[in-house]
């Protein structure tokens, strides 16, 4: 876990909140919208990280999950539950400006895709080995006292076997806390943003290169596929340039940020 960590949530709340008025208030911004989705623990930071460093690219520090923009107020299950307030995220787009990304974990829907594609928004989605992603959203519920599942997994599962496997079949709520869906229905709600013709897919794999156990030429290549996705002209120089700015940037969430599925 990053030494940046940030447990205390009043003071990451109003550093975020410096942060989006800031870029808000830059109407004057062009360039292309960018809606960056995963499911959680794919990857967000180490694909933001490069996009941060391209010409022209700025982090809105707008982030969606499902209670963001849910039609109804729900404190558990809420994948679940989930029915998108077409409302609420008109609202939160429209304060995109040119030149700006939004990162969400939000599961696919055709409202939702449309609604993105009618505000000419650029739509990256990143996806990553699915037993990475389990065991990287365990690390990250216990090391993280505020997440709303840690005190449950933490107090009703003693070791981490059990840990693993609570998350992976899911568990209804206690007197601890909230619970959590299967780790298959997690995974099936997020799985139809694969192979949408307007989205440009990508892989957590393919982008952490040498330094994460992966390849390096890969990484290189998506830098570029990103970069002609988002009309931002590149050649090999620029393409290093990204690669090299980005690839030591500490996040307040990313771990190791290795391939190796205990990351």
């Amino acid at each position: 876990m990053s030494s940046n960590f940030i447990q205390n949530k009043l003071y990451r709340n109003s550093a975020i909140a410096f942060l989006k008025f800031y870029s808000r208030i830059l109407i004057w911004r062009t360039g292309e919208r960018v809606f960056i989705n995963s499911i959680p623990k794919a990857g967000t930071h180490l694909l933001t990280s490069i996009i941060e460093e391209m010409p022209g690219m700025m982090n809105s520090r707008i982030h969606l999950n499902v209670e963001d923009v849910s039609e109804y107020k729900h404190s558990e299950l809420a994948l679940t539950n989930f029915t998108l307030s077409k409302r609420k995220l008109a609202s939160i787009l429209d304060r995109v400006n040119g030149g700006q990304f939004i990162t969400a974990h939000l599961p696919w829907s055709e409202d939702l895709e449309r609604m993105l594609k009618e505000r000419n928004f650029k739509i990256l989605n990143l996806d990553r080995n699915s037993e990475a992603i389990l065991l990287s959203r365990l690390h990250y519920i216990m090391e993280l006292k505020r997440h709303h599942l840690h005190h449950q997994l933490k107090g009703q599962y003693p070791d981490f076997e059990a840990r693993v496997n609570a998350l992976r079949a899911g568990f209804p709520p206690s007197r601890l806390g909230p619970g959590t869906e299967s780790f298959d229905y997690i995974l099936d709600a997020f799985k139809n943003w694969k192979g949408r013709t307007e989205v440009l897919n990508l892989t957590f794999e393919e982008l952490v290169g040498e330094k994460g156990g992966g390849d390096q030429r890969s990484r290189l290549d998506a830098i570029d596929r990103i970069m002609t996705f988002l009309n931002i002209r590149s050649d090999m120089a620029l393409i290093q340039k990204v690669h090299v700015s980005s690839q030591d940037k500490k996040t307040a969430t990313l771990r190791a940020g290795r391939i190796n599925t205990t990351s």
